[in-house]
């Protein structure tokens, strides 16, 4: 490991520090509002159910965590995985909060997952594996974590090309030196979930870290998953 390397992940990456986990944490009420449906949907697609035992990567202070524990129900539990301490914190204090004893924190790089395999029922992440370097190593661990024939689910941006929402302060940059004005309706069309499965017997198909993927239907992106 670089020393690069060492001082990311001690500091916790560029959401580590309490002032950064405090302002992630003022803006989520209004995140965990505008993300429900989503949210849900990413839970309905990883076949989250009462019982199940759930790993969020990446969880940040854990608004999807709440999510997942709600379902999961007292006789399940969702472990929530962050590089970053002061995020997790509060995600700890939230679950406190909401009387969810079923939740579990743990500071951890997506990168390195060092947990029991097959012990998992369902993996998630929203709004966090498009930003972690080295996604092979990250989705090997989530592979190694999952029982036979459950799902990882991950909500994600998309590209600037797909997602308008991602370019919009840098195309208002662009407006203003220009001296123009302009409203791009649609802007707010930004998110892609997609969801892989670890196969029961061997592999088939598209593969990523072993995974295996379904294939949806060019009517409902979500088909078949």
């Amino acid at each position: 490991m670089t020393s690069e390397r060492r001082s990311e992940d001690q500091a916790g990456g560029i959401y580590g520090s309490p002032e950064a986990a405090a302002g992630w944490q003022r803006s989520g009420v209004a995140r965990a509002q505008f993300l429900a449906p989503l949210t849900e949907r990413m839970l309905d697609l990883a076949g989250v159910g009462i019982g199940y035992r759930v790993l969020d990567v990446a969880a940040g202070t854990g608004e999807q965590t709440l999510a997942a524990a709600r379902r999961v129900g007292p006789t399940g539990a969702v472990l929530a995985t962050d590089i970053a301490t002061a995020m997790l914190e509060l995600a700890a204090e939230a679950a406190a909060r909401a009387g969810f004893r079923n939740v579990e924190t743990r500071v951890m790089d997506a990168r390195d997952l060092d947990l029991e395999p097959e012990s998992f029922d369902a993996a998630i992440s929203r709004l966090a594996l498009m930003l972690v370097p080295e996604r092979a190593r990250a989705m090997a661990g989530i592979h190694r974590a999952l029982k036979a024939g459950k799902k990882f689910v991950a909500l994600v941006l998309a590209a600037a090309d797909d997602c308008p929402f991602i370019a919009l302060i840098d195309r208002a940059a662009q407006l203003k030196l220009n001296g123009q004005a302009a409203v791009r309706k649609g802007f707010l069309s930004f998110h892609t979930a997609w969801a892989i499965r670890r196969p029961r017997h061997g592999n088939s198909g598209a593969q990523t870290a072993n995974f295996q993927y379904a294939h949806p239907t060019a009517s409902d992106p979500w088909a078949n998953l």
